[in-house]
This record gives structure tokens, C-alpha cells and sequence, in this order.
């Protein structure tokens, strides 16, 4: 009886923490315009409209096209695919510098 009630549980709570592992929306193929900065590991795209991305230093999917192309302060254009819920980078197809500074 104490295996069924611990059985029950825990299929229980494994129900209830579906949605949380629900995957993460993903905008595909989109368009943002910003500038970035950086810190030790992570990066930040800031864009006026859609909000900040982060990406990683090391990530050798993205990082390396936005350093190819754009320069800390550059105002480009990235588009890839944007993880919203989580507000990061996943990947980037095409890189556009503007060859204008991002002025504060």
C-alpha cells in the first residue's frame, strides 16, 4: 500500500511539472536591430523594441558570425532564431553592420 501511495505521488508531480518543461518559444527566421555588449562569458543584444537577448561568449554557433560582422557598439541587424521565453540567441543566419555607433 506505502509503494502505491509513493507511486501515485510521484506520478503526480511528474504531471504537474510538464508545462514546465514545456519547450520554450522559438521565433524563427526573425529580424532584430540593436547594438551588444559584453561581459566575461555572456553577451547582450540590446534592441529598442523587441528587448535584450543574451548569448553566450562561447557559444561557437552564434558568438563567432555577430563578432565576424558587428563590433561591440555597432548598431546590426541579426536574423537567426530567438529563444523569447528565455530571452537568448539560439542561432543566427545572417549578421548586417549598419557601420553606425550606438550613441547613449
Amino acid at each position: 500500500m506505502k509503494l502505491f501511495y509513493c507511486t501515485t505521488t510521484l506520478a503526480l508531480v511528474a504531471v504537474l511539472a510538464l508545462p514546465a518543461l514545456a519547450h520554450a518559444e522559438i521565433l524563427k527566421g526573425e529580424r532584430i536591430v540593436g547594438h551588444y555588449g559584453c561581459g566575461i562569458m555572456t553577451c547582450n543584444f540590446e534592441t529598442p523594441d523587441a528587448g535584450t537577448f543574451d548569448f553566450e561568449v562561447e557559444d561557437k554557433n552564434v558568438a563567432p558570425k555577430i563578432f565576424a560582422s558587428c563590433k561591440i557598439d555597432d548598431i546590426c541587424a541579426i536574423t537567426g532564431d530567438f529563444d523569447i521565453d528565455n530571452a537568448t540567441i539560439v542561432k543566427v543566419t545572417k549578421v548586417e553592420n549598419s557601420d553606425q555607433k550606438h550613441q547613449d
